[in-house]
């Protein structure tokens, strides 16, 4: 294939700004906070999964696949407990999830200490029991 030389000089130029690898570290504090999640599972009866969104992430098809092998690989649980922090995303994503849980547990418990909004309220709105703090808020779906 002959291109134009404009085209030549674009494609050498495409060719020169490749991304470069990001290698992604564990957060802050990862330790502490495992070792937290750890007391909490201890504390609670069932399974006991966290489902936090950052500020630039939200309630996506990507985390039904996720949830899907997670509760594939615990297997049926008598007890669900749900720990969720979320600004909100897809609210087909989140009914999805909601699914899952149900298919898989027969009582679902969500922990909201703080936002929990949009389509993250729709998933606490699925659960059959919902535990919120002082800092806690559901919004409009």
């Amino acid at each position: 294939m002959v291109y134009s030389p404009v085209m030549a000089r674009a494609r050498q130029r495409a060719r020169l700004k490749r991304p470069r690898v990001r290698i992604k570290t564990p957060p802050l504090l990862y330790d502490a906070t495992q070792r937290v999640i750890s007391r909490i599972q201890r504390s609670v009866d069932g399974a006991f999964l966290t489902y936090w969104t950052s500020t630039s992430g939200s309630v996506c098809d990507n985390d039904v696949m996720a949830l899907h092998e997670l509760l594939q690989a615990l297997g049926p649980q008598k007890q669900l407990t749900l720990f969720v922090k979320s600004d909100g995303g897809s609210g087909m994503a989140a009914l999805r999830l909601v699914h899952l849980m149900r298919r898989y547990a027969k009582k679902v418990t969500v922990v909201a200490p703080l936002n929990c909004a949009s389509a993250a309220t729709m998933l606490a709105l699925g659960a059959d029991t919902i535990q919120m703090g002082p800092l806690s808020f559901l919004t409009a779906v």
